[in-house]
C-alpha cells in the first residue's frame, strides 16, 4: 500500500515584482524562495526530504537541533522539485511506501505582525485519516527552546478504526503578517500540480438533509465514513446540514448526539452531484 502526504507553506504577504520566486539547488539542499518583498526561503535537505531551514525577513525559524519533517523523518528518499505554472514550487519526496509533497506558493497580502500558522482545513484534510469526528491528537508541543507545530494523521495514539491509505492533506504553515489566518484554504489549484491521489471539485459529491429527534440543547453532528474517506459536519440550529465535498462512494451516515450515536444509515455519493438525505434519531 501507498499512501501521499501533501503540505502546503502559504506565505501571506505582497509579491514583489522583481521577487525571485523559484527554485535552486546549493550544497544538497532544494533552496525555495516564494518570491516577495518579505522574503520568505525555505530549505530541503535532497537526500531525506527534511526542511533544514525556514528564514522569513532575514530569521530563521526552523529548530536546528531537530529538522522538520513527516514522521520522524524518512531516512532517505528520491527528492525531486519542479515550479509550476510560474506560481507554485512542489518538491516530491518518494520512498517505496509513501510520497510526500511540499508545495510552496508564492503571496497575496501584507501586514504588520509576524505570525507562523498551522492550518489543518476541518474536516476535508482528515478525510484520509482515521478516528471520525471526536478523535483529538497533539497540535503543538511548547518545548523549552522550541515551538513544534503537529499534525497527527494517523498516529496509533488510542487507534480506534482502522488506518486509511491514501493522501493525507492537504495542511498548510502560513507565514503571516496580517493576523491569524482564516481556517478555510483555497486549494483548487492543486489540480494543476499533478499530486497522486487528489481529487478535484469534479469527483466529488455532497449530501444535503435535515438532522431530527435530538434537542438543539445538544450538540448535534453527522459522520460519513467508508475505508477510503471520512468526513463530518455539524447541524444548524434549523436541523440542515450539507456534507462537505466528498469522494464519490457509499458511506455509513451517524448521527450523534453530542458524542453519542443515536442513527445510522448507508448513502451513495455520486462525483459531480448532491443526493438528499435526511436521518432521525431512534434513541428511544
Amino acid at each position: 500500500m501507498h499512501k501521499a502526504g501533501l503540505f502546503v507553506f502559504l506565505a501571506s504577504y505582497l509579491r514583489a515584482a522583481n521577487a525571485a520566486f523559484g527554485v535552486t539547488s546549493s550544497d544538497g539542499r532544494y533552496v525555495v524562495d516564494a518570491g516577495s518583498a518579505n522574503p520568505l526561503v525555505i530549505k530541503v535537505n535532497q537526500a531525506n526530504c527534511d526542511i533544514t531551514s525556514l528564514v522569513y525577513r532575514g530569521n530563521e525559524y526552523q529548530y536546528q537541533s531537530t529538522f522538520s519533517h513527516i514522521g520522524s523523518g524518512l531516512g532517505s528518499a528520491t527528492v525531486s522539485a519542479t515550479v509550476v505554472s510560474s506560481q507554485y514550487v512542489k518538491v516530491t519526496c518518494v520512498t517505496s511506501t509513501l510520497t510526500h509533497y511540499y508545495v510552496v506558493k508564492s503571496g497575496d497580502v501584507s501586514g504588520s505582525d509576524v505570525i507562523i500558522s498551522m492550518v489543518i482545513p476541518d474536516p476535508t484534510s482528515y478525510e484520509g485519516s482515521a478516528g471520525g469526528p471526536f478523535f483529538r491528537d497533539i497540535n503543538r508541543d511548547r518545548g523549552s527552546s522550541y515551538h513544534a507545530l503537529y499534525w497527527y494523521m494517523n498516529s496509533g495514539h488510542a487507534q480506534t478504526e482502522t488506518k486509511r491509505i491514501g493522501l493525507m492533506g492537504p495542511y498548510a504553515m502560513v507565514f503571516s503578517r496580517s493576523g491569524v489566518p482564516s481556517g478555510s484554504l483555497d486549494v483548487s489549484f492543486f489540480s494543476q500540480l499533478g499530486i497522486s491521489g487528489y481529487v478535484g471539485t469534479s469527483g466529488r459529491g455532497t449530501v444535503t438533509g435535515t438532522a431530527s429527534g435530538v434537542s438543539t440543547s445538544y450538540q448535534r453532528v453527522v459522520h460519513w465514513f467508508n475505508d477510503i474517506a471520512q468526513y463530518w459536519t455539524y447541524v444548524s440550529s434549523s436541523g440542515s446540514f450539507t456534507s462537505p465535498p466528498m469522494k464519490a462512494g457509499t458511506y455509513t451516515m451517524i448521527l450523534y448526539r453530542d458524542e453519542f450515536e443515536v442513527a445510522r444509515k448507508s448513502v451513495t455519493v455520486g462525483a459531480g452531484s448532491s443526493v438528499s438525505s435526511s436521518i432521525a434519531s431512534t434513541e428511544a
